[in-house]
């Protein structure tokens, strides 16, 4: 076998195991029963973000500050296939100043489990992902 048959050959193989390994990662969709209910973010300050996602596809976030929840955020959500879309409300003290804006959010399901969903997040033009762990079902 001549030098440059080994070469594509070579490459025939590695590009055919590269779709092969494109093709076996599933794509994720999200389905109300699947976010419907009340999550709990951990966040690194030692704060957690409590999300509830409710059927009539409303949405509520607050501050879980271990003797009451603080609700900062409210707003609506829609499911498109692995995204949701959340146009909300900031009212927390931060906002007390201007009026609050309406703002949107992206979250990207990555991996999704009957108890956690990892989330890639884009709020406010910041990229992070996030993890939300189910607190309740409604």
């Amino acid at each position: 076998m001549s030098f440059k048959l080994k070469i594509y050959f070579f490459l025939l193989l590695f590009c055919s195991s590269l779709v092969l390994l494109s093709q076996s990662r599933e794509e994720v969709l999200l389905q109300m029963e699947d976010v419907e209910g009340r999550w709990l973010e951990e966040v690194e300050s030692g704060q957690s973000n409590i999300y509830i996602f409710k059927g009539d596809s409303t949405f509520f976030r607050a501050i879980d500050n271990k003797d009451v929840l603080i609700f900062n955020v409210s707003g609506a959500f829609r499911l498109y296939g692995d995204t949701m879309r959340i146009v909300y409300q900031d009212m927390s003290a931060s906002n007390i100043v201007a009026p609050a804006r309406v703002r949107r959010m992206y979250l990207k399901a990555l991996e999704v489990s009957e108890d956690e969903i990892y989330f890639q997040k884009t709020d406010r033009n910041i990229t992070t992902t996030m993890r939300l762990k189910r607190q309740g079902r409604p």
